[in-house]
């Protein structure tokens, strides 16, 4: 067989396509192994691509946070099944450097400061998770970072959005999707 199918297969998952768009001179080409490895693949349940997304980005955040050093390591599977993941975290980044400073576990400033009666505190880091994911479903899930810089942190600040965008781009760059 050419090793050209074997590259097309082992690209993206389900690289070649619905097996129906699959010229036959391809399929009857691959090996026993590649054609297995191939249906399985195009066969996988939208659920099941889900999850391997989920454990992969599990994974991927894990390694991400102990490199920083942040203990929002321990509660990786948390954050990763949220939906507004990327935007917690890159709040977190500005608000406590990703979890190094919280007080109460509150690791994004929600309610003002510590004192404030609209303050939140939190017997986990996860339950502040999912809190601010919440928050930001019900509140800014249509705002960019640049529309909640002055709003969210009052009164705004070019470090807090150049801290937030950071982690952006370094979740970009890692591929952690």
């Amino acid at each position: 067989p050419s090793p050209q199918y074997n590259s097309i297969l082992l690209s993206s998952a389900g690289g070649l396509g619905p097996i129906n768009t699959i010229p036959n001179d391809v399929l009857f080409n691959m090996t026993i192994d590649q054609l297995e490895v191939y249906l399985a693949e195009a066969l996988k349940t939208p659920e099941a691509r889900q999850a391997e997304l989920l454990a992969e980005r599990k994974q991927k955040l894990v390694k991400y946070l102990e490199e920083r050093g942040s203990p929002l390591a321990h509660i990786a599977d948390t954050l990763a099944s949220l939906k507004h993941w990327k935007i917690v975290l890159a709040v977190s980044n500005s608000e406590s450097s990703m979890g190094k400073r919280c007080y109460e576990n509150n690791c994004s400033g929600i309610g003002v400061e510590p004192g404030h009666p609209l303050w939140r505190s939190y017997e986990s880091k996860a339950e502040w998770a999912k809190d601010l994911d919440r928050l930001l479903e019900r509140r800014y899930k249509d705002w960019t970072l640049e529309d909640m810089n002055g709003v969210y942190n009052q009164p705004g600040s070019k470090n807090w959005l150049m801290a937030s965008k950071q982690v952006l781009e370094d979740l970009q760059e890692r591929d952690i999707k």
